[in-house]
């Protein structure tokens, strides 16, 4: 009898650690998978708000806009020269 109620309860302890996708270990890896997902949202929201700034810096402020395309379109105004330097 005491042989029977351990080999139950063995199988109780297997099931639950290892019962597919209803088990503590399956449990385990989904709330780590869940804790990366929201991770990466808040990185991701972060990042959000960090463009919309740049876009309503944009659509507001004409000196960044500016600067903006001078640095990254190598933009000038009439009669004014470009000099580039690079770095070693």
């Amino acid at each position: 009898m005491r042989v029977a109620l351990f080999f139950f309860i063995a199988m109780l302890v297997l099931v639950f650690l290892f019962g597919g996708q209803f088990g503590l270990i399956s449990l385990l890896a989904r709330t780590r998978y869940q804790k990366k997902l929201e991770e990466d949202l808040l990185l991701e929201k972060a990042r959000k708000d960090s463009l919309t700034e740049v876009l309503n810096r944009l659509k507001t402020d004409s000196e960044y806009l500016e600067k903006i395309a001078r640095e990254r379109l190598i933009l000038h105004k009439k009669g004014e020269r470009i000099y580039r330097f690079e770095e070693k």
